[in-house]
């Protein structure tokens, strides 16, 4: 019965932590395909008060960083709507805070911005803190501006487009914003999530080079785009 070998498994690692003196983070169980056994191993891990990450490949689109590669391109195929623009900012990975936000939504919402030209210039009315507002809108169109010309194309060469990405993480810095966010999983004992931030961006980054490798120069779509490497990531282990 898969449960009682598990618990005898559960047993033998208490027994090295307890009395043999390793950690849990030592202790590696190899196994075939585990198949609906995954809950299993984990309720019963929990119920023994083992801290366990069990590696399963998830999809990485799971991972809020692939997320922002669809809003990136959302964020220009709906021209600037107010839904891809606070969606995009509400990732957490541009360095604008939560409460600065909140008062760019308001205004928005207020009067009714939409659309990149409505963004690219400065706020008018006579709401109140009008002046951080467009210190904020300031900030968020200046980390953007690099993406301005290359993604205000309907179309664009597969290159332009993905070098423009790969500059605009870079930017960023995107790998070292997931890199502590794992740490900050790991702390919490949340291992399955952490290594799914760990191994995100390294991931990512084999997709956008296998997509200019494959496509190169060929003309396509932001729509396209968003297919061929939502496809690539998918097929990720």
């Amino acid at each position: 019965k898969a449960s009682d070998e598990i618990r005898c498994i559960g047993r033998l690692v208490k027994n090295y932590v307890m009395k043999e003196g390793y950690n849990y983070r030592d202790i590696s169980v190899m196994t075939g395909d585990l198949g609906d056994n995954a809950a299993i191993w984990k309720h019963i891990m929990d119920q023994m008060d083992i801290p366990c990450f069990i590696d399963i490949n998830e999809p990485l689109w799971h991972n809020p960083m692939v997320e922002l590669v669809s809003m990136v391109i959302d964020m220009f195929e709906m021209d600037f709507s107010f839904d891809s623009v606070f969606s995009f900012l509400k990732t957490g990975f541009i360095d604008i805070n939560g409460h600065d936000i909140y008062l760019l939504e308001n205004y928005a919402l207020q009067y009714g911005v939409k659309g990149m030209e409505w963004w690219s210039k400065p706020f008018k009315g006579g709401v109140k803190g009008l002046a951080t507002v467009n210190s904020v809108r300031k900030k968020f169109m200046d980390a953007i501006d690099e993406l301005i010309p290359v993604f205000s194309a309907k179309e664009n060469s597969t290159r332009e487009y993905v070098q423009c990405i790969y500059h605009f993480f870079v930017k960023l810095q995107l790998g070292k914003k997931l890199w502590e966010q794992a740490q900050s999983f790991e702390q919490e004992e949340e291992y399955r999530k952490a290594r799914v931030y760990e191994k995100a961006y390294e991931k990512l980054l084999m997709v956008l080079d296998k997509t200019i490798d494959i496509i190169g120069d060929e003309i396509i779509s932001r729509s396209t785009l968003k297919d061929v490497l939502n496809t690539g990531l998918s097929d990720m282990n």
